[in-house]
């Protein structure tokens, strides 16, 4: 019969819904209450679906008592369910109560009539009898459902700092409220002739709170409140409206289609279910749409940035980019990173954060911290609010609640709505703390997705970065090993100028002091002579003053180059690292004897980089391009090598020169040079273009393609090169974000071509 249809979806719709919250994880015991809700639901809407297809009265008595085998715990389990969803362990006793009286009402179901004594039946069907303490049943009932609204009438109060609480509670109001019209059914016990709705309200009102449960971390109530309206739209014109009209025209179908009628009303009402399904569906899609259009909109932008990440070689950058993307696209209070140390084995560090108080920079945590270890152990992401609701009303001495109660204090201190894991195959390396969005929603299940899509990838970049900032500590001491090596090089040359410096410090020392002494011995009292002695002490320690800024000037050249590199690129001016790298090369070879020229600019922009790196190279060049002339100077005075302008004598020449490559970026006067650094500014303004020419002996053809691999050299003793110069130069150069090209022809001279990128600067009037 069509009045046995709603029995028998209902009780469809809660085996599934129950075995879908029994299985969904994390397997809680506010998941098992809800399953036994649904199953206890089942068990009653299934035996009643079975009352319409029989008219033995002693099988429908049997069906009525059968049936409140749930029904008699029905309210009370769903009691149960809001002490456990608020965590009130104080209501245990209560709870107790009711399944107590419940239990005595089913040891009198099958044995007396006092609780069942029958079915009564309708025009539409058949219905169970009241006994004698049928009242009392009723009665604790509604008690249970009014203590209930109370309960979470108070929950909300407690629930007023937890976002993500109240929305559930709001989730069991709006359920509550829908269950309340199930009460209804209690009026056809007691002989109303309409056909009982409390099936529909039981139906929607479940379908929210399993909703919710299931789903666990929750959309925003108003997702709930359109899908359940969509629901009852959809379902009440396609399933509803044919019902209504199927009981109204009852006599009319009858006459027409014979007294199985009622087989093509269940064809017709199989077909409007499929329908019903799509068509709600349909609508809810284009409804959700509309309602999480912005929550659509910042996944899909975390999940670009997490595509992205892995291009970020600098790890710091990297960091504050990630909490910065996901604090601005999802709109949380703050969000921060805590990176395993790597020099700490097993600590955690605050490595990035963005608008977080309350917590110090360099913050650690140990791995045996309590939040750590349920990390590692679940590796998904925690959320808070799930954390107090899976301890609340459980006692404290369970070991597994106690980690979680610790663990929910350490998110408390943390300031964490949610913690995000990050890992690299087997090993945490590190997590996201996330607070709470700005616009009070909560954060849905398909957050949670693409938050730990962002943190997987976030693993792989860090690791990335992480490599990437070991390959430049370990450049960063080959390039200070190869300039220590350079000035060894040079050793002996500066060693002479030092020598040079203190040879004239003790030849005036020691002539001076002889004067003085002689003076002093012969007890001279001749104003004039010793007018004479001082004035001539005067000069000589002008000289001395000479000689020792000369030798400082070559103690500082060296410190210069020899210092290591601080572990970040400066804005520097490409000039003072020509000069660098000038300062020290000229102790070891004779500039004077080549016609030597540097052409930069005044207003050439700086460039970003390491002044003792970039003073290695110049020192280099010009070390090499000196070499190749004096090669070059010895073969043509050997006959050698012709020399094709005879009646000048051969000079050598080297020369650099720099220029802006990109025409369109103004040069920068000296009212812009204090501009400040841009952050906005994303692409490079520009580059340098740089030219190291000279006329020396060049290279032959077969070595060209051999001058930037390590240990080649073109030098004829390992006291002038080891083969690392240029190897080293080219790596410098391209640590700076730089290229460098070489032409050469033998008998000609060479020429360097590098271009370096400027840096990135607001110009600003």
């Amino acid at each position: 019969m069509p009045y046995a249809l709603p029995s028998i979806l209902c009780s469809v719709a809660f085996a599934i819904l129950g075995l879908l919250s029994w299985l969904h994880k994390p397997k809680i015991r506010l998941k098992l209450i809800f399953s036994i809700l649904c199953w206890e639901t089942f068990h009653w809407q299934i035996i009643w679906s079975i009352s319409f297809f029989t008219s033995n009265v002693s099988f429908l008595d049997l069906l009525a008592k059968s049936s409140y085998i749930a029904i008699l715990f029905l309210p009370f389990t769903f009691y149960h369910f809001i002490v456990a969803f608020l965590g009130l362990e104080s209501e245990r006793k209560v709870v107790f109560s009711f399944y107590s009286l419940s239990a005595l009402l089913l040891s009198l179901l099958f044995t007396t009539d006092l609780v069942v004594t029958g079915h009564r039946h309708f025009s539409w069907g058949n219905f169970a009898a009241p006994g004698t303490l049928y009242p009392v049943y009723m009665l604790s009932a509604l008690a249970a459902m009014a203590r209930g609204v109370f309960l979470l009438r108070k929950g909300v109060t407690h629930a007023a700092s937890y976002k993500v609480v109240k929305t559930q509670v709001h989730y069991v109001f709006l359920g509550l409220g829908l269950y309340f019209f199930c009460a209804s059914d209690f009026a056809q016990v007691y002989g109303a002739p309409w056909y009982p709705i409390g099936v529909f309200f039981q139906t929607i009102s479940f379908g929210i709170i399993g909703y919710a449960i299931i789903r666990h971390r929750l959309m925003d109530i108003n997702v709930v409140v359109t899908r359940t309206a969509v629901f009852a739209v959809v379902y009440a014109v396609l399933l509803g409206v044919p019902l209504w009209g199927a009981l109204a025209w009852e006599p009319q179908l009858e006459q027409a289609l014979g007294v199985r009628w009622w087989v093509w009303a269940w064809l017709a009402g199989a077909g409007l279910t499929t329908a019903a399904h799509y068509v709600n569906l349909h609508f809810q899609k284009r409804a959700e749409a509309r309602l999480l259009k912005e929550q659509r909109r910042y996944q899909s932008t975390l999940l670009k940035a997490s595509r992205g990440m892995t291009q970020i070689l600098e790890l710091k950058r990297l960091l504050n980019l990630i909490v910065y993307v996901i604090a601005k696209a999802v709109g949380l209070t703050h969000a921060a990173i805590f990176l395993e140390d790597p020099r700490a084995e097993g600590a955690f560090v605050l490595s990035a954060e963005r608008n977080l108080t309350g917590i110090e920079a360099g913050h650690r945590l140990s791995r045996e911290n309590f939040l750590i270890e349920l990390l590692t152990h679940t590796r998904e992401p925690l959320v808070r609010e799930e954390l107090v609701s899976e301890v609340g009303g459980q006692p404290v001495r369970d070991p597994a609640t106690f980690k979680k109660a610790r663990a929910a204090a350490q998110m408390e201190t943390l300031h964490a709505s949610v913690v995000v894991p990050s890992f690299r195959q087997d090993r945490l390396i590190g997590f996201l703390v996330l607070g709470e969005k700005r616009k009070g929603q909560v954060f849905s299940s398909e957050d949670l997705v693409v938050f730990s899509t962002l943190a997987n990838q976030a693993a792989v970049a860090i690791e990335n970065a992480r490599f990437y900032e070991e390959e430049k500590q370990r450049q960063a001491a080959l390039f200070h090993a190869a300039t220590l090596a350079s000035l060894g090089t040079m050793a002996s040359s500066m060693g002479h100028q030092v020598n040079n410096r203190f040879n004239v410090v003790s030849v005036v020392s020691s002539t001076q002091k002889y004067k003085i002494k002689e003076l002093l011995s012969n007890g001279s009292e001749d104003a004039e002579k010793l007018r004479e002695a001082l004035q001539e002490c005067y000069e000589q320690f002008g000289s001395l003053e000479e000689e020792a800024i000369r030798g400082g000037q070559v103690v500082a050249s060296i410190r210069k180059l020899a210092r290591p590199a601080t572990g970040g690129h400066q804005p520097i001016a490409l000039s003072a690292a020509i000069q660098a790298g000038v300062d020290v090369v000229q102790h070891k070879i004779k500039l004077d004897q080549v016609d030597f020229k540097v052409e930069v600019p005044d207003d050439l922009p700086p460039i970003e980089g390491d002044l003792s790196q970039l003073g290695e190279c110049f020192l280099n060049f010009v070390d090499n391009a000196y070499d190749a002339i004096k090669t070059k100077d010895q073969l043509i005075a050997e006959g050698k090598l012709p020399y094709a302008n005879g009646t000048t004598p051969y000079r050598g020449m080297i020369r650099i020169t720099a220029a802006l490559k990109d025409p369109h970026l103004p040069a920068l006067d000296a009212r812009l040079r204090s501009a400040k650094r841009s952050e906005a500014s994303g692409a490079q303004a520009g580059t340098v273009h740089i030219e190291v020419a000279d006329t020396g002996i060049g290279v032959e053809p077969e070595g060209v393609s051999k001058l930037f691999v390590p240990f080649y050299t073109t030098k004829a003793t390992a006291e002038k090169g080891t083969g690392l110069g240029l190897y080293v130069i080219k790596k410098i150069i391209e640590a700076h974000g730089g290229t460098i090209q070489m032409r050469s022809k033998y008998g000609e001279g060479t020429t360097f071509t590098i271009e370096l990128p400027v840096t990135k600067v607001a110009l600003a009037t």
